[in-house]
């Protein structure tokens, strides 16, 4: 949909496995919202640097920040001067925040922008929800 309405051509669109969503191991699909966050106080608990993602095998958040931005790393060297549109998962977004903010990948939800549209976000479904 997003690229019909951009108007360009399906060889123009390219799919990137390093834009794909954070493996969250144990908790990939659970509809539990205190799972994910257990995992991203986890993140930010500089005491437990592994805890919780070697028991639940959960993608650390400097991996994922890793693998993102080095991807944008080679767009932006592939295509100097040109735009490139890209889409992901909001919790890999929120985490490549930090790389452009020169932040740890660990606050990335202490990154007050994104967490106010992600709140505002989850307000909206939680309405539609109720009817």
């Amino acid at each position: 949909a997003l690229r019909d309405g951009l108007g360009l051509a399906r060889d123009r669109v390219r799919l990137a496995p390093q834009l794909r969503e954070r493996d969250f191991g144990a908790f990939n699909l659970c509809a539990d919202r205190p799972s994910y966050e257990a995992t991203w106080a986890a993140d930010a608990d500089a005491a437990r640097p592994l805890g919780l993602w070697a028991e639940a095998a959960v993608e650390p958040a400097a991996a994922v920040q890793a693998r993102a931005s080095a991807f944008v790393a080679a767009l932006e060297r592939a295509h100097r001067g040109a735009t490139v549109c890209l889409g992901a998962h909001g919790d890999l977004l929120q985490i490549l925040q930090t790389a452009f903010a020169r932040r740890p990948a660990e606050t990335h939800r202490k990154i007050t922008v994104m967490q106010r549209r992600l709140e505002k976000m989850q307000d909206r479904i939680s309405s539609l929800e109720k009817g």
